[in-house]
């Protein structure tokens, strides 16, 4: 009986069908082995993108906070500088209308002094008489280094604009009215930056702020059209 049963048994390992089923399960294996590996370095690709993803994102993040502080460093910051007391100035005549060849200048009787750590380029100085005459005189003035004040320290004259909207009776009426003067500058980088003295008390002396001046706002304003006698709205 256990002769038999041992016979049986060497002679079924001899035989060609159990090297089949190993074969079969031997390839079965490597199959599946190959499918679990093929798996698990896809997660491993997948997870080590986000991992370089993430440390990519926050590469660029400190390098853009490193390159802002090294501009900033760099900002000028221009502002006027009177020659008595600030509340004085609202109160005060701070320019005045001046003849000058044939035209008209506005005189401030003020500095401009970089108080910033970066040379001021591209300066131009504004004035504004009111949101509806828009600017009235404009100049460039010469590039400012880091707590310059600049050659004219005293006073600096601005020529004036004169237009169909704004002529020489506005113009006298300029120094007494709530006109705002606009500082227009830029850094060695090429950001520009601005500055805003209002003589209104409603609004804050000194403002400053990146990017150009703000405009005035559009009015609106009737027009009115005689071979009708309709109105309609426009904007200056």
């Amino acid at each position: 009986m256990v002769e038999q049963l041992w016979s049986s048994i060497i002679t079924f390992w001899h035989s060609e069908h159990f090297w089949d089923g190993i074969t079969a399960l031997s390839t079965a294996a490597a199959a599946i082995f190959t499918a679990v590996m093929a798996r698990l370095t896809f997660r491993a690709i997948r997870e080590g993108q986000g991992q370089r993803l993430d440390a990519n994102q926050h590469f660029a993040e400190t390098r853009r906070q490193d390159e802002q502080h090294h501009e900033d460093s760099y900002r000028p910051l221009l502002a006027l500088v009177p020659l008595y007391d600030i509340s004085g100035v609202r109160q005060g005549e701070l320019m005045k209308t001046t003849s000058r060849d044939g035209g008209y200048v506005l005189t401030v009787f003020c500095g401009i002094r970089n108080l910033g750590p970066g040379p001021a380029l591209n300066v131009r100085v504004t004035v504004r008489a009111s949101d509806l005459a828009g600017n009235v005189a404009s100049r460039e003035l010469s590039a400012m280094k880091a707590g310059d004040r600049g050659p004219e320290r005293r006073y600096f004259e601005i020529p004036v604009i004169l237009t169909d909207s704004f002529n020489t009776n506005d113009l006298a009426s300029t120094p007494s009215g709530l006109w705002t003067l606009l500082l227009d500058y830029e850094d060695i980088f090429g950001n520009a930056f601005h500055t805003v003295h209002s003589k209104s008390a409603a609004e804050p002396w000194t403002r400053v702020g990146k990017g150009p001046s703000p405009q005035p706002p559009k009015i609106s304003v009737p027009i009115f059209e005689p071979a009708s006698g309709d109105s309609r709205e426009a904007f200056l």
